[in-house]
């Protein structure tokens, strides 16, 4: 499946960059979204221009242009009369803002020099000679990119090269975000639910289980090898290792059975809290004195070594630990 990728921009004066970056879209595997390209919706009763703001609902990402055209103001937009007064392009990135879309924005970098001007004194800017071919409006637009909440991610270009390579980057990393937000969600999604399907009816978990062993191979193997390199105990204390433990400790509290049984962890060794020494001046209890919190383990004694016990010295005396 292709991501849907809508480039908001004038047409007539990036006409070329337009193009050029859609191409560049199409080789990453995108399916880039433009008023131009062939094959653009028409939606019944809705002017042209206000029908890609509908289109760019579709788009996962949107990517807006800015340079020193505005583009014209219209009145008309149909089922957007929210928009009367703005250029399709100043709508398009406005509704991509209300809809909470993922926009990138690349301002032009003479643009942008004129913007810092704008913003420190406005009046004169505006009893300055204009720049050639720069609209004012296109500066209030600016300035609605630059306050929005949550602002848009901005950088300036020269030409399309620029962007072609900033947009590799941030495609990059919105992958990378995307995929680790997918571990931590199955990180934590996985525990939560073991508790919830062992505290679900009889009936339902038995259903469920079956369903489960139903996996195909191909995914059953992808899921165990998940699990063996993370290793997660369940709250059992179960070593899942394989697709079939996990299976099994559903099963074990539906009462089914499903391959070879889990092996559980035993304890090894005496607890350090589990001893108690009685402190005969005072007649306190407290547990002895440790370097870590380890289990301590038990004197490892050969079968048939000498132990002393109440007999003296000899085999089996009357000490257990030669037994």
């Amino acid at each position: 499946m292709k991501i849907p990728i809508f480039i908001a921009s004038t047409e007539y004066d990036l006409r070329d960059l337009r193009a050029e970056l859609a191409a560049y879209l199409e080789e990453l595997g995108a399916d880039a979204l433009l008023s131009s390209k062939k094959g653009f919706p028409d939606f019944a009763g809705v002017p042209p221009y206000a029908q890609c703001v509908r289109m760019l609902e579709r788009a996962l990402i949107v990517i807006g242009i800015i340079d020193r055209r505005y583009g014209k103001a219209l009145n008309e937009w149909g089922p957007f009369p929210e928009y009367a007064g703005l250029s399709p392009t100043h709508a398009e990135l406005r509704h991509a803002l209300r809809k909470q879309k993922r926009l990138v924005v690349y301002v032009q970098s003479d643009v942008q020099a004129f913007y810092e001007m704008y913003r420190k004194n406005k009046k004169q800017f505006e009893n300055l000679k204009q720049p050639h071919g720069l609209e004012p409006k296109v500066l209030e637009l600016f300035t609605e990119l630059k306050l929005a909440k949550p602002a848009p991610w901005i950088e300036s270009f020269r030409d399309v090269r620029d962007i072609k390579d900033s947009l590799r980057k941030r495609l990059l990393a919105d992958l990378y975000d995307a995929l680790l937000q997918r571990e931590k969600l199955v990180a934590i999604g996985a525990p939560t639910l073991i508790d919830v399907v062992l505290a679900l009816e009889p009936e339902k978990r038995a259903r469920l289980v079956k369903d489960l062993t139903n996996i195909p191979v191909a995914e059953a193997k992808r899921i165990a090898q998940y699990l063996a390199r993370r290793e997660r105990p369940t709250r059992q204390r179960v070593a899942v290792r394989t697709i079939t433990e996990w299976m099994n400790v559903l099963a074990s509290a539906a009462g089914l059975a499903v391959g070879t049984k889990p092996t559980v962890r035993p304890s090894r060794g005496i607890r350090r809290d589990s001893l108690l020494i009685r402190d005969k001046r005072t007649g306190d209890s407290r547990a002895p004195r440790m370097t870590s919190n380890k289990a301590l383990e038990p004197p490892a004694v050969r079968p048939g070594a000498m132990s002393r016990g109440k007999g003296g010295f000899g085999r089996g005396g009357g000490s257990a630990l030669g037994r």
